[in-house]
């Protein structure tokens, strides 16, 4: 990685040397410090220093944008539950929000979650909970091994190819202890965890409109779509979707 004694600003075409003196970079302040004058000099450059931490091949840079988009993928579907939670409380979201986010275990927001709904709705959407609840555990368990795992690329013949190439992967956190069954997580992985937190989230809206009564609000001319919603939530959770579900979404061409 190279370091620099010296930077021009694309902003004002000035050439800058780095100032190690005490001095703040006008809204940041960082350890190495540079004599810049301006609030655009100082992100331009942050920019820069940050760009140096990743990866330089396209393989590599791909790798590390699923893997934050997936950490927010999840974090969109934890919105979701939460809406659902507000509305089996029966309060305003941003009340509920001071004691869901409170909760950091997984296991126990869908155990409360399963209570209220037996406290509300009693049996009706056994069948349908009983199937999703399990896949929203296993959901939160593969979020902590996408943020958790460490970062490690390996160098050999991948895809069948003559020449080595280099494979982004997630790995347990003691990469010092591997053996050839040492899991681990690819793009591909990446790809259809985003892909479920995406179905997962917009099922729980849906559920949570159904259940708190704002589809009926919103539906009150089509008493269809409000009965196939109904027939849906009191049945098992499939995934991946079938074709005729009306989350199901169709592979975009291009």
């Amino acid at each position: 990685m190279a370091y620099l004694d010296e930077w021009t600003s694309p902003n004002t075409n000035t050439r800058i040397r780095r100032d190690r003196t005490e001095q703040t970079l006008g809204f940041l302040v960082v350890r190495d410090r540079w004599a810049l004058t301006s609030d655009a000099d100082a992100r331009t450059l942050l920019l820069q220093l940050v760009r140096s931490l990743f990866p330089q091949d396209e393989e590599g840079r791909d790798f590390l944008l699923a893997r934050g988009r997936a950490v927010e993928s999840y974090a969109l579907f934890e919105q979701s539950l939460a809406s659902l939670y507000a509305g089996l409380m029966g309060i305003l979201p941003a009340y509920a929000g001071i004691t869901f986010f409170r909760i950091s275990n997984a296991r126990s927001r869908l155990a409360i979650l399963e209570r209220l709904l037996e406290k509300r709705h009693g049996a009706t959407y056994d069948i349908f909970w009983t199937s999703i609840s399990g896949k929203l555990q296993a959901l939160a368990d593969e979020r902590n091994r996408i943020v958790h795992w460490t970062s490690v690329a390996e160098i050999g013949l991948h895809g069948g190819g003559q020449q080595p190439t280099r494979l982004s992967t997630l790995a347990p956190p003691n990469i010092w202890d591997r053996t050839v069954n040492t899991p681990k997580i690819v793009i591909e992985d990446l790809f259809d965890f985003i892909l479920k937190c995406d179905y997962y989230s917009r099922l729980i809206n849906l559920f949570w409109l159904l259940t708190s009564g704002e589809m009926e609000r919103l539906q009150t001319h089509n008493p269809e779509v409000i009965a196939t919603w109904r027939e849906i939530f009191q049945k098992q959770v499939v995934y991946p979707p079938p074709s005729t579900h009306p989350l199901y979404r169709k592979p975009v061409a291009g």
